[in-house]
């Protein structure tokens, strides 16, 4: 999307909760994409953002936290480390969204407004050196007094007969000529229904995530993920899914649905699934994983903290019934 000596590029994700405001430039409004990215997880599974991963492994370690929970805890983490990324994304594309404005205004509908590669930069001085650390501790190798310019920017405005009222593709290859890579963001004026797609794509692999994100007329709110990777070499994949419905009640409760696949080259299938309801004020999560023939099940259940009341489980090579709970061991 931007570049620097650096020749860095961040992943431009929308996930969960997205605060502030979108409009096309006409009379008085003014245009802007959404300025923050939030994950609002039940404390259940509330965790930060690392990319220390010994760090990560110890805390598995350490925990008494049972295995599938472990398991979605991974998730979880995942996507808030790409909410890092969005949030530092969004704050540079604030920095030139006045242009997009400026040159796209008057642009018919449905007609693509392009802007070229390196036309589109900004200065990386002190303010904005502060606000990406708030964001992040990593090192992305910008330097103050840096002019970091963006790749090919396309924006649309389009008919009311389109679910959305806006996209902004953005290319975001870099230096390389077997490499083809593009973010882009549909979102309607009042940011009810948001679409967010990352595709990279080479002689390899072909990796694309997607991100539909919706607030419903009573206020609950969807967040759909969906992140695969294709080996054009193997034809192994590795595939994610992520549904949560936050609903608008006092006690907070999310409704999620999470799903792994992984085929390996030679066709065999790991699949873990999470299906759940929690809140401030408890909840369950139901774990089925199936690993290399073998299967295995968990049912858990949690205060409003986080902290397992109950656990129960069995695999397929155990002493158990796989479906009769009351059969399953406990911890």
């Amino acid at each position: 999307m931007f570049k620097n000596k650096a020749s860095l590029s961040l992943i431009f994700m929308i996930l969960l909760d997205i605060w502030g405001c979108g409009t096309m430039a006409k009379e008085n409004d003014t245009l802007s994409v959404p300025q923050k990215v939030s994950i609002e997880m039940p404390k259940a599974l509330e965790v930060k953002a690392t990319k220390n991963k010994k760090y990560l492994k110890v805390q598995k370690k350490e925990s008494k936290k049972s295995t599938a929970y472990l398991a979605l805890r991974d998730d979880v983490i995942f996507l808030e480390e790409q909410r890092v990324n969005v949030e530092i994304n969004l704050l540079f594309i604030n920095e030139i969204i006045f242009d997009i404005e400026q040159r796209c205004k008057d642009r018919e509908k449905e007609s693509i407004c392009i802007i070229e590669e390196n036309t589109l930069m900004f200065l990386f001085d002190q303010n904005l050196s502060n606000k990406l650390k708030t964001l992040s501790s990593e090192n992305f190798g910008y330097e103050l007094g840096d002019t970091l310019s963006f790749g090919k920017i396309e924006f649309t405005e389009h008919n009311t007969s389109n679910r959305y009222n806006y996209t902004l593709k953005m290319n975001t290859n870099f230096n390389s000529e077997n490499s083809t890579s593009f973010e882009r963001i549909s979102w309607t004026k009042d940011e009810k229904l948001i679409l967010s797609e990352y595709i990279e794509e080479n002689s390899d692999v072909k990796n694309s995530i997607k991100i539909n994100f919706s607030i419903k007329t009573d206020n609950s709110r969807k967040i759909v993920v969906d992140d695969s990777i294709f080996s054009k070499i193997d034809s192994s994949s590795d595939t994610f899914h992520f549904d949560m419905l936050k609903k608008a009640d006092t006690a907070e409760t999310y409704e999620l649905n999470s799903t792994s696949l992984d085929i390996d080259s030679d066709a065999n299938k790991n699949t873990f699934t999470s299906i759940g309801i929690l809140s401030n004020l408890g909840g369950y999560l139901n774990f089925i994983g199936d690993f290399d023939g073998e299967t295995f099940k968990e049912n858990d259940t949690f205060d409003g903290n986080g902290n397992i009341l109950s656990s129960s489980y069995c695999y397929s090579d155990m002493n158990c019934d796989l479906e009769n709970e009351g059969d399953w061991l406990t911890d």
